[in-house]
């Protein structure tokens, strides 16, 4: 018997190539840098008024401990100078060498103190003047964050607006003629034809006549 020939199928595998364009990623950061910047400034400028409230506290203090010092040291220098003007009063009457020693230790004194009390009150005044310009800064400082909360405000509510859908303007619905007006709109024709025909009958007559 013969041989049946086998059938051979031939499968052709079809490759697709699909290319895939890559969509470069851009960060919300890069995409909102402004947006990050302002949220960084507005916590700084919220911050600011309590650093300033505290820096006002410590100069206060300062300046507390300053005044304090002032009048201690005049307190101190008043009595070395009387202390020096009643030694220097003895010296003159029995110039000894233990009054002359106690003479110059008083002197000396004084001086000291006259020295430590100038630098005091250097310190007092670049201190006042501190605490001048810091209270300048508060209040300005304050009245800034008023205004950006006031902007702020304004433009949340701007937004909100904005969002809300805008009602559509309803279409003024034409007014259907009544059945009595259709009629009469039927009707005026034919009256106005019926007058215009009888006008003629009467001119037609006063001719013939």
């Amino acid at each position: 018997m013969p041989r049946k020939k086998s059938k051979t199928t031939k499968t052709t595998k079809t490759t697709k190539t699909t290319k895939t364009t890559k969509t470069a990623k851009v960060s919300k950061k890069e995409l909102f840098l402004s947006e990050s910047m302002d949220k960084d400034l507005r916590a700084l400028i919220s911050k600011l008024p309590v650093q300033l409230q505290k820096d006002l506290t410590a100069a206060k203090k300062v300046e507390a401990k300053q005044k304090s010092a002032i009048a201690k040291y005049k307190k101190q220098l008043a009595t070395a100078k009387k202390k020096f003007a009643a030694l220097n009063a003895k010296v003159k009457k029995s110039a000894t060498a233990t009054l002359k020693k106690q003479v110059a230790t008083a002197k000396k004194a004084c001086d000291t103190l006259t020295v430590d009390l100038k630098k005091t009150q250097e310190m007092f005044v670049d201190t006042k003047q501190n605490l001048k310009m810091l209270k300048e800064k508060s209040a300005h400082t304050k009245s800034v964050c008023k205004y950006i909360a006031t902007l702020d405000k304004e433009l949340a509510k701007k937004n909100a607006e904005a969002k809300k859908p805008k009602k559509a303007k309803k279409a003024q619905a034409t007014k259907k003629p009544s059945k009595k007006e259709a009629a009469q709109a039927v009707q005026t024709p034919v009256s106005d034809y019926s007058s215009q025909e009888a006008s003629l009958e009467k001119t037609s007559t006063e001719v013939m006549n």
